[in-house]
């Protein structure tokens, strides 16, 4: 009999093992009860699958591996009915191995679908199994030590799929790529995301304009590419986000989406619309209307989404910036151009009357018969002249270096 204090070791010497295909426990192989023992005294998650039935026994650590559906219950009950949503693709197959051959059987960071709070939950399980023998030395039972490692995968996977976003998104040099190249990014996240929609809003906050989408096969009558967010027609909800600039839940996502979907199993049935604020926290340049994981607790789904919008916001107003540099330097570009064009035009237009106004000068300069006072003020005259006439000249040097006309010719030339 188990010398352990625990939960589970109170209820094995409660339960009527008589009433089950294993009978009694003074009955047991000896096997079976140095096993018993182990994992009732044990801290480490460990259960027993035991005769031909495989009759379930499972320590005080085992409880929250299968929730509270199964625990008490599940005490003295054949695995096959304990375990059904993973029987089939999960244990039955490995559980024959080891019975068959002795040899032990498991896996790491296994998916397992598992019902344990009323709903169907992704979980991950890294598990073994061996073999206990009776006491002829044949297999007839299956001990079981595992752990579950659910929260590791996932935050691990979301931790990739926030890196992703910053470097894949990084390049953008839009607002519109950055949203298609975050949806390609989500689209590879389908269990955290199963489908997302990302809306840009125009300048003036009065039309939104769908920019990507991810898990989506087509698009489905609730998906409008474009919204008018005074019209009505808002089934995501859309305007009421922009203007209060908070997350709203869409809980009839499963309608909205239809059939669409281009994974359907399992089909989300919530979805959550949320701001992605524009630069230095303006009014929200975006929404992400994402769908929540079925199988997963929506509060951990929310916070993820939370943070899929703040890194949309960083690399959407980055791209923003970019493409807002980008015209600055082309309007910057074209007013040189004009400025080049304007100096062209006025210089050809001053050279005309300047050349008109030199000629004249320097031919009353070689009257002899001009008096010296005369020939001073036109000398001074001529001198003024001819330097405007050198400095309209440089101008349209000026001009034709820039406008890329000008060849230069090049000579040697000592420096010193």
């Amino acid at each position: 009999m188990p010398r352990a204090t625990g939960e589970m070791a109170r209820r094995f010497l409660e339960f009527d093992w008589s009433g089950t295909s294993i009978g009694p426990p003074d009955r047991w192989p000896v096997s079976w009860h140095k096993a018993t023992e182990i994992i009732l005294a044990a801290s480490f998650p460990a259960a027993l699958a035991l005769g031909p039935e495989l009759i379930y026994l499972y320590n005080d650590a085992f409880i929250p591996l299968g929730g509270p559906v199964r625990h008490p219950a599940a005490l003295g009950l054949p695995v096959p009915s304990v375990w059904r949503e993973i029987w089939k693709p999960v244990l039955e197959s490995r559980f024959r191995e080891t019975l068959s051959t002795g040899r032990p059987t498991g896996e790491s960071d296994l998916m397992m679908p598992l019902v344990r709070h009323g709903y169907l939950e992704e979980t991950y399980m890294t598990f073994a199994f061996s073999a206990l023998s009776d006491d002829d030395g044949t297999p007839s039972g299956i001990l079981c030590v595992a752990t579950e490692k659910t929260g590791l995968v996932i935050v691990g996977r979301q931790i990739e799929c926030l890196r992703r976003l910053a470097s894949d998104c990084a390049s953008a040099e839009s607002a519109e790529e950055a949203c298609a190249l975050a949806a390609a990014v989500l689209d590879e996240q389908e269990r955290d995301v199963p489908f997302a929609m990302l809306y840009l809003l125009d300048e003036s906050g009065d039309c939104a304009r769908l920019a990507g989408s991810a898990g989506l096969s087509a698009p489905p009558d609730a998906l409008a590419t474009a919204v008018r967010l005074d019209s009505g027609a808002d089934a995501w909800r859309l305007a009421e986000v922009t203007s209060r600039g908070e997350a709203l839940l869409i809980e009839n996502a499963a309608a909205l989406i239809g059939p669409h979907l281009r994974r359907p199993d399992p089909v989300p049935q919530e979805a959550l619309a949320l701001p992605v604020p524009g630069v230095r926290g303006a009014r929200p340049s975006c929404v992400l209307v994402a769908g929540l994981n079925p199988m997963r607790p929506a509060a951990e789904s929310r916070k993820f989404h939370e943070l899929v919008a703040t890194h949309l916001e960083k690399v959407i107003n980055s791209a923003r910036m970019k493409q807002h540099a980008v015209q600055r330097e082309r309007d910057l570009t074209a007013l040189d151009q004009a400025k080049t064009l304007f100096f062209s035009n006025v210089s050809h237009e001053l050279r005309t009357p300047l050349s008109l106004l030199v000629d004249p000068i320097r031919a009353v300069l070689e009257d002899e018969r001009l008096d010296a006072g005369s020939r001073e003020l036109l000398s001074i005259a001529r001198r003024a002249s001819g330097r405007l006439l050198k400095l309209v000249n440089s101008l349209l040097e000026f001009s034709r270096i820039e406008a890329g006309r000008a060849d230069a010719t090049y000579v040697p030339a000592d420096l010193a």
